[in-house]
């Protein structure tokens, strides 16, 4: 796949970062990492939140972190959770699954300083294919559990039933992407 690109830097299976703020004396929790759409007064949340929550909902967000993003007199009173937010499923799970387990586990950056930038043809080279679960991935990663609905089967038409041949075909897909 490499030879196709050349010297480019063509990625793939890239983000883009999304904060929300978390307000100390806030009585609306707009950035809830769990339960988002059971929250009450939805209304009020900002439009980007309410993005950010149906990207959660939809197993497309990939959590970072949280940091102190202002102070007064030393003492935090506002806080940001950060997110890598990703086109599909099949991209956050080539990105927890494989990147961030098989090469660079600091690869997104931190709270403060996220990037979310795709996979180079390098690496997705250097990936292991065969150990990213793409049927029942972690989420949210990595201490959520394993869970069929953040993972791609529901997402893709496949002509088998056979677990092995799906997961050839998944590899297939990956792999095909890379060299388009």
């Amino acid at each position: 796949a490499g030879r196709e690109f050349g010297k480019t830097q063509a990625t793939l299976f890239s983000g883009h970062q999304v904060t929300c703020k978390i307000w100390i004396f806030d009585l609306v929790d707009c950035c809830s990492k769990d339960g988002w759409l059971d929250k009450l007064h939805i209304d009020l949340c900002r439009e980007e939140d309410k993005k950010l929550g149906r990207a959660k909902k939809d197993y497309l967000a990939h959590y970072v972190g949280e940091y102190c993003s202002e102070k007064i007199l030393g003492v935090c009173t506002e806080y940001k959770n950060t997110y890598c937010v990703f086109d599909s499923k099949m991209a956050r799970i080539v990105q927890e699954e494989g990147r961030l387990k098989q090469l660079n586990p600091n690869a997104l950056g931190d709270a403060e300083h996220t990037t979310c930038p795709g996979l180079s043809v390098g690496e997705l080279q250097r990936l292991d294919m065969g150990r990213i679960n793409f049927l029942a991935p972690v989420y949210p990663y990595p201490h959520g559990s394993s869970m069929k609905e953040a993972g791609i089967v529901g997402d893709v038409s496949l002509n088998s039933p056979n677990p092995d041949k799906t997961m050839e075909e998944i590899k297939r897909r990956v792999q095909q992407r890379a060299a388009s």
